[in-house]
């Protein structure tokens, strides 16, 4: 198996702890990175969501309610996506992915060393940040995203605990 393969498995692995645990968690939320397609614009953007609102952006566009039958459909769905690419109509659904600029993430990469960073995390096996926004373009979860952006294309998960009133960025190198 090529190194892009196993990187491709243990990027879906990441997304299939952060999608399960959102099922079972109500204060902490895994970040997760997948591709979402506006069908009305028909442009592409690859963004990184909490795994509770890329579930609730697919409730939303396939007008599922929240009952047992249909939450376990909707996992399914996104389950079964092994390539993290999803199609959206709906504008609610949309919205729901909290889609923040693309040019702050690319802003951000030119001042943070992620392959660095991730090397450290990795070597470390747990690390912790609270990150403040330094710029005035994007919003605070804004930066906490596009920093669990980049460390999940490299190959760590994170997650959000915001249940003590300030959001802490717990990381991990997987299992």
């Amino acid at each position: 198996m090529s190194f892009t393969g196993k990187k491709t498995d243990k990027l879906y692995l990441n997304y299939r702890q952060a999608l399960i645990h959102a099922c079972t968690s109500s204060t902490f939320s895994y970040f997760l990175v997948v591709t979402a397609k506006d069908m009305n614009t028909e442009k592409s953007v690859e963004v990184c969501t909490r795994a509770d609102w890329l579930l609730g952006a697919l409730h939303l566009e396939y007008d599922l309610s929240y009952d047992s039958v249909s939450e376990a459909k909707i996992l399914n769905i996104a389950l079964n996506n092994k390539k993290r690419y999803f199609q959206f109509r709906n504008e609610q659904a949309i919205n729901n992915l909290s889609i923040y600029p693309l040019n702050e993430l690319r802003n951000l990469e030119l001042k943070v060393n992620f392959d660095s960073l991730a090397t450290e995390i990795k070597k470390h096996k747990k690390y912790e940040i609270r990150t403040f926004f330094e710029s005035p373009n994007i919003e605070f979860d804004e930066e906490f995203r596009m920093y669990a952006h980049e460390l999940f294309n490299r190959e760590i998960l994170t997650g959000e605990n915001d249940c003590f009133g300030g959001t802490l960025i717990y990381i991990w190198t997987g299992r």
